[in-house]
């Protein structure tokens, strides 16, 4: 598979985010759950455009798009939340390495911020956003919470301008993971009523 080119728009060498690269950050967990019998649903079409808030159908060209490129794998499996099992979407082995790229490209991105003297200073995103870690004692932000700075940054001199750290980090993988805990109850409920054990069914 030929490796496709860098992403690095020539506007300051920060790369382009488009919807493509949106959702293959998106997936950057992905091959942690394949071996499992049941995925979270942030894997599946409509999990990726709730996640993104994108459109299914912009989601659906987009993976189409990083099918044909040979960068995603697709199975039927079971989700959470879903009675049938669903198309569920990974990375490939090209993917994988693609994604590193790409995330490479976007913590190295050169950006504008406001330094200590009240001046425009230029700076590595990575190294931004290591100052606002250990300034507010929050996570590092994921690969796809920097892509949304870099997309809806405004850009000044060709660069990202970035005057202040996101107000939460990504916060979709703790809904998912939620939802997965209410799946499983769900389920534990309904064995517990078809075995006549009412009381334990309630619980749950």
């Amino acid at each position: 598979m030929n490796k496709k080119p860098s992403h690095k728009s020539r506007m300051g060498g920060a790369p382009r985010i488009t919807n493509r690269e949106r959702v293959l950050l998106a997936l950057v967990d992905a091959p942690d759950f394949q071996d499992q019998y049941e995925l979270p649903r942030r894997f599946s079409q409509i999990g990726l455009s709730q996640r993104l808030g994108m459109a299914q159908s912009h989601v659906s060209r987009a993976l189409n798009v990083l099918i044909e490129e040979g960068l995603l794998i697709h199975k039927r499996k079971r989700v959470v939340g879903e009675r049938r099992r669903v198309t569920t979407y990974s990375l490939s082995g090209d993917g994988i390495d693609q994604l590193h790229d790409l995330i490479d490209e976007i913590e190295q991105a050169d950006v504008l911020t406001i330094g200590e003297e009240g001046s425009l200073e230029q700076i590595e995103l990575r190294q931004l956003v290591d100052k606002w870690t250990r300034r507010g004692g929050q996570q590092y932000p994921d690969a796809l919470s920097l892509a949304e700075l870099l997309r809806e940054a405004t850009i000044h001199d060709g660069l990202p301008l970035l005057e202040a750290p996101p107000e939460a980090v990504h916060t979709e993988l703790d809904d998912d993971l939620s939802s997965e805990a209410i799946g499983l109850h769900l389920e534990l409920a309904e064995l517990r009523r078809s075995q006549g054990d009412l009381a334990s069914a309630l619980d749950h």
